[in-house]
């Protein structure tokens, strides 16, 4: 039986959390695109460690330089992010 919480159950917490798009989301791909169209070649998704499964976003190899697009939740944005109802400490 799933816990209440002050956001829902924590199932609809996991379901909603799997629905969010962990890469290639619209603010990545624009950041993508713009690079692209001033002629930054890069690779994305880029696994730069084999032995783990962590990607960088996007990756330019050459001059070994890792770009991540997180999110305004993570960055504590004061106009965008939101604070989590559960696990807050």
């Amino acid at each position: 039986m799933a816990t209440t919480t002050r956001g829902g159950t924590a199932a609809e917490t996991s379901r909603r959390m799997a629905r969010t798009r962990g890469f290639d989301n619209p603010r990545e791909r624009a950041i993508r695109s713009a690079l692209h169209k001033t002629g930054f070649r890069f690779r994305i998704h880029y696994r730069a460690i084999e032995s783990t499964t962590r990607t960088i976003d996007i990756a330019f190899t050459r001059y070994r330089l890792a770009v991540f697009c997180d999110g305004c939740f993570w960055h504590g944005c004061p106009r965008h992010a939101t604070q989590p109802k559960t696990n807050t400490e």
